[in-house]
Order: structure tokens, then C-alpha cells, then sequence
């Protein structure tokens, strides 16, 4: 029983510092995706039909970012406890529904549909596997992880105001040109990055402690191989 909480505590931890780092990942893929797309493929025959719809497909899976950061913590305990067949078996009905609900979603908004459903079925992969967890190792603390999300959440806000830098910058830059892009959105990522990590600076989120001293930690132990 104390292994198992002692797991719990960990995977709980693990599953909060993936969010502070999936959620501002997923605000600024949402935020940002058209001028992403733009600068990396719209050259050529990627038209500019072409990026718009791959920069919807951005915007959906910015959002099953937030809940692959959660599977990919989950599915390791499963393992610990020597039950392999669950997860495999959540994925597999996942995968059923998939096939169900796409062609339906499809029907209605098109790839919009496909990755639609996507969305869905890993929400629904997420949230089964929490159910298990509960039923099977014991409770995973949810409120604790919900109240993360919203400070993360609300962080985030700051983040989601800035990387609106973006187009002013562009149009101060000219509006027109590969490295004007590049720029402008360079700047915006790094204003939107620099207010997300400034407010968790600020309201000392344990989250934003442990993701600084990891990287310092990296960095020196580069350092000393070199």
C-alpha cells in the first residue's frame, strides 16, 4: 500500500509538470498556427488553401497535446503493477471508436472531422485510463491536478495576450518575406513565453521550481562533459 501511494504521489507530480509544460505548448500551437505553417511549408505548390488546413489540423492537436502528456504518465504505473493488458486494451477501444466516429465527423467538417475525432478518443483514452487507475492502484488526487490546471490555465492567459504580438510585429516588419516571419514570430514566442514563465516566477509554482533546476542541471552536467 505504501508503494503503491508512494506511486501515486510520483505519477500525480509527474502529471502536473507535464501539464505546466503541455499547456502553454498547446495555447501557443493554437495561437500560432497559421504563421507557423506559413513559415515552415508555403512555398512552391503548398498554396495558401493548403496551410490554412493544416494549420486547423495544428489547432486540434494542440489540444490532444494536453491529454497524451497525461496518458504518457499513466501508462507506466499500469506497468509497475504488472498489468499490461489495460492499456493496451483502452487503446484498442479507442481505436474502435475512432473508426466509428470519424467517417461520421468527416461528414459534417472534413479533415476538420478526422482530427475531430481524434480529440476525442484521447480525451476518452485519458479518461478511462483514470478510472482505472482509481479502481485498480487507488485515488490519483484529481483535485489537486485540476487546480494546477487552472493556475496553469491562468498563466496561460498572460502567454495567450502576448503571442498576439504576432501580426503588429509582422506589419512593423514589413508584412512580407521569409525572415520578417521568422522574426515576428520568434518575438512573439519568446513575449508569450517570457509572460507564462514570469507569472509562474511570481505565484512560485513548484511546477516552474522543478523545470528551472532541471535545465540548469542539463546544461551544467553538458558543461562538465565538454
Amino acid at each position: 500500500m505504501v508503494k503503491k501511494q508512494h506511486m501515486t504521489d510520483t505519477a500525480n507530480y509527474y502529471t502536473r509538470l507535464n501539464l505546466y509544460i503541455a499547456v502553454p505548448a498547446a495555447i501557443g500551437l493554437f495561437m500560432l498556427a497559421s504563421p507557423i505553417v506559413e513559415l515552415l511549408f508555403q512555398r512552391g505548390q503548398f498554396v495558401a488553401a493548403d496551410a490554412a488546413a493544416t494549420a486547423l489540423v495544428v489547432r486540434v492537436y494542440a489540444f490532444i497535446l494536453v491529454s497524451s502528456s497525461c496518458v504518457r504518465v499513466l501508462i507506466p504505473s499500469f506497468y509497475a503493477i504488472k498489468n499490461t493488458w489495460l492499456p493496451a486494451t483502452v487503446s484498442g477501444v479507442c481505436l474502435v471508436v475512432h473508426l466509428i466516429l470519424a467517417p461520421i465527423l468527416m461528414q459534417q467538417w472534413g479533415l476538420g472531422g478526422l482530427v475531430s475525432s481524434a480529440f476525442v478518443t484521447g480525451s476518452l483514452n485519458l479518461t478511462l485510463l483514470l478510472l482505472a487507475y482509481h479502481v485498480l492502484i487507488g485515488p490519483f488526487a484529481l483535485l489537486r491536478v485540476l487546480r494546477s490546471l487552472v493556475m496553469f490555465l491562468l498563466a496561460g492567459a498572460g502567454l495567450w495576450l502576448l503571442v498576439q504580438t504576432h501580426d503588429p510585429i509582422l506589419s512593423a516588419l514589413g508584412g512580407q518575406g521569409w525572415m520578417a516571419k521568422l522574426v515576428a514570430l520568434v518575438l512573439s514566442i519568446s513575449l508569450g513565453a517570457g509572460a507564462y514563465f514570469g507569472i509562474s516566477y511570481l505565484f512560485k509554482f513548484e511546477e516552474f521550481q522543478t523545470t528551472v533546476q532541471t535545465v540548469i542541471g542539463k546544461i551544467a552536467r553538458k558543461l562538465k562533459l565538454n
